[in-house]
């Protein structure tokens, strides 16, 4: 998305998980990295690495000073890093109604919340059909980005 969005010619190296790619930045093995906020914040609170923009539309709650992408002069280039809970189809409402309500109300209380901005997560809460519409829109952004790149399943 970075490189369609600002035809800059970068070269993309693929890493297995968070934590080496977040090596090889603090290493200068890369240049950069485009990474969520649990692997990054420490290292920003520590002087390590820099952050360039947060990829959200508004700015961090724990990271207030590092500005967002469109405040950065980049309006488009926008990244949630999200975590959801899913379910087979098919499971009765009810129980989907009552799963939501114990992980809204997990994620919202005073310890949890606590832990979580502590990572840089921002606890959000939401009802099925609205995070069915969220992973729709999800899809539909990411398809284009793929295509874009030229990106293929080999």
């Amino acid at each position: 998305m970075f490189r369609m969005l600002t035809k800059t010619e970068i070269v993309q190296v693929p890493y297995k998980g968070a934590e080496t790619a977040m090596l090889a930045v603090l290493a200068g093995q890369v240049q950069m990295v485009v990474i969520g906020p649990p692997a990054a914040a420490p290292h920003i609170r520590s002087g390590k690495l820099r952050a360039l923009a947060v990829l959200g539309k508004e700015r961090l709650p724990d990271l207030p000073e590092v500005q967002t992408a469109a405040e950065s002069g980049m309006p488009g280039f926008e990244v949630d890093t999200w975590y959801g809970v899913l379910a087979p189809a098919g499971v009765p409402r009810e129980v989907l109604t009552r799963l939501n309500g114990e992980f809204t109300k997990m994620m919202l209380a005073g310890e949890m919340r606590e832990r979580l901005a502590g990572m840089g997560v921002q606890p959000l809460s939401s009802t099925p059909e609205r995070f069915g519409e969220f992973l729709k829109a999800e899809v539909a952004k990411w398809a284009a980005v793929v295509k874009e790149s030229g990106a293929r399943a080999d």
